[in-house]
């Protein structure tokens, strides 16, 4: 029979093959600065985020339109930097990729990351609700552009002060192959159509549910609490 120990070291090896073999998705994306309340100066940002596309839902919703996926570690991280600069840490304490399907009058990807350098948020909206088919993850062959979304909110907030944006680029770089494409039965591959942000689409904003209201609470209380 084997020790106590060697049981032990056995488990922490299938827990680091499994933590290694994760199915990791990456995006990067360009934006432009709209507001800085440090008046830092910065024109433009880019960055990147990444997740393990294994992972499970942590809202229990009977109506299948919410979901909220969450990890730390190397395939859950989030970085950033403005005009070119130093690369700053937005996941290294927690990143978020919360999914709202059919909800409030739109589908919606939402994107949250805490670390040394502040915390960011950021949402994509798409107005035609015909973008997600279900609350799964972000998946799909292929990835999704801003194309498909109508819609950007960008946030970043530090000791400094708040600073506000939108997405100028979004593209899957690693982990949409199709040989993973994800749960998005009926997704929307041709983005939606007309003007407003560089995504197309509707620049209206409409008012979102009580289901909608109660996840941007969440939302909203999770950046407080690692703020």
């Amino acid at each position: 029979m084997k020790s106590a120990k060697a049981l032990l070291a056995t488990a922490a090896l299938a827990l680091a093959s499994a933590a290694a073999h994760a199915d990791l998705v990456n995006y990067g994306f360009t934006g432009n600065v709209t507001w800085d309340e440090a008046d830092r100066g910065y024109q433009g940002f880019a960055g990147s985020f990444s997740f393990d596309s294994t992972a499970t839902n942590q809202i229990v919703d009977p109506s299948g339109s919410t979901g909220s996926y969450t990890g730390a570690g190397a395939a859950w991280s989030m970085t950033l930097s403005f005009d070119g600069g130093a690369v700053l840490d937005f996941g290294s304490q927690g990143f978020h990729v919360n999914v709202m399907n059919n909800l409030g009058g739109y589908d919606w990807l939402g994107l949250l990351g805490t670390g040394s350098d502040g915390t960011v948020s950021a949402g994509l909206y798409d107005f035609t609700m015909a973008l997600f088919g279900n609350a799964g993850l972000p998946l799909r062959d292929g990835g999704y552009t801003l194309a498909d979304f109508g819609w950007s909110d960008f946030s970043w907030e530090s000791g400094a002060g708040m600073l506000q944006g939108m997405f100028t680029s979004l593209n899957c770089t690693a982990g949409c192959s199709a040989t993973n494409p994800g749960g998005d039965p009926g997704g929307n591959p041709g983005g939606n159509p007309g003007g407003g942000n560089p995504g197309g689409g509707s620049n209206t904003v409409p008012e979102p549910s009580s289901l909608a209201l109660a996840v941007s609470g969440l939302w909203l209380l999770l950046r407080r609490r690692r703020g």
